[in-house]
């Protein structure tokens, strides 16, 4: 019997104190050398769910609120699916 694993094509938000999803949040991915340059954008679902598609390799995610206001940033890789799909606390 073969077992694949199926991937999911969408990742999700949650607030880590409240742990409610984090909705009307806009996901930014950019190069890791010029991380003012927006590739990919999405924005988060009142269930917390985003998809956000890129080719595979290391870029720079920023995550804002309704406002514009850069909550969370840091480096995530995009995998031979060619989406993120982790799940994040902001």
């Amino acid at each position: 019997q073969l077992i694949v694993k199926k991937s999911r094509l969408w990742g999700r938000l949650y607030h880590r104190f409240t742990r409610l999803p984090g909705y009307d949040m806009v996901l930014e991915l950019s190069p890791l050398a010029v991380r003012d340059m927006v590739w990919a954008k999405a924005k988060t679902a009142p269930d917390g769910k985003y998809f956000l598609k890129g080719f595979p390799g290391q870029y720079w995610l920023k995550i804002k609120d309704a406002a514009g206001n850069v909550v969370f940033g840091d480096t995530v890789k995009i995998g031979k699916e060619n989406v993120l799909n982790e799940f994040f606390e902001i």
